[in-house]
């Protein structure tokens, strides 16, 4: 009975790591020509212009050709805005288990106050700046990054949440810039599983404790 009961705590043990592993909850890199559950206003839409080599990306921009070469611009003769926000998501229990959020981001358009991407998290009615201006003008300059950012901190348990991107020209000059692209956009939640070494340490305690269980016996 003894022995029985130490093979199913065993299980147990490994069952419950195995869920607190790290996994996405979503995945969109834009490649099938389509921003699922997202609303998008503006000039947003997804573009087959992206310096990834990938099928598709989210853009901020106009009269762009399909490709790997940045063109395009988002000059509609006056000062324009739009947002790209996601649909709903919920991370179980993130203040325990976690919460996060990467994506790949580049940026072409003027520095400074002007031309500005942003990215918020939207929850419980509140809208929290995460991202201003992408990371500044270091950032502007048309090449991919990755950004990641845990979210556990700013949810509650259990609380829904979206994610908004926003571009504001804020004026109507110099807006020939190719724009933002926003790529593999992926919601994780989960904690890191301990190293394969660590669990192996403690599969093989287990078994000599049964071991000598059954010498008593």
């Amino acid at each position: 009975m003894k022995n029985i009961l130490l093979k199913g705590f065993f299980t147990s043990v490994v069952f419950v790591v195995s869920g607190l592993a790290n996994a996405g909850l979503i995945t969109e890199n834009f490649d099938d020509g389509e921003a699922q559950g997202w609303t998008l206003t503006g000039l947003w839409h997804v573009t087959g212009n992206n310096p990834n080599g990938t099928a598709g990306a989210l853009g901020y921009v106009q009269g762009e050709t399909t490709g790997t070469t940045l063109n395009g611009n988002f000059n509609t003769g006056g000062s324009n805005s739009g947002t790209a926000t996601t649909g709903l998501f919920q991370c179980l229990d993130a203040n325990a288990i976690g919460c996060s959020v990467n994506f790949d981001s580049l940026d072409s358009a003027e520095t400074g106050t002007w031309d500005q991407l942003d990215v918020y998290l939207l929850h419980g009615g509140a809208q929290t700046l995460i991202l201003d201006n992408n990371g500044g003008s270091a950032f502007n300059d048309s090449i991919y990054r990755t950004s990641s950012f845990d979210l556990s901190n700013l949810l509650g348990n259990d609380e829904q949440f979206q994610l908004r991107f926003s571009f504001a020209t804020l004026d109507g000059l110099f807006n020939d810039y190719t724009g933002p692209r926003i790529d593999n956009f992926v919601v994780n939640t989960g904690v890191e599983v301990p190293e394969p070494s660590t669990l192996a340490i403690f599969a093989l305690s287990l078994v000599g404790l049964v071991a000598r269980r059954r010498k008593k016996a």
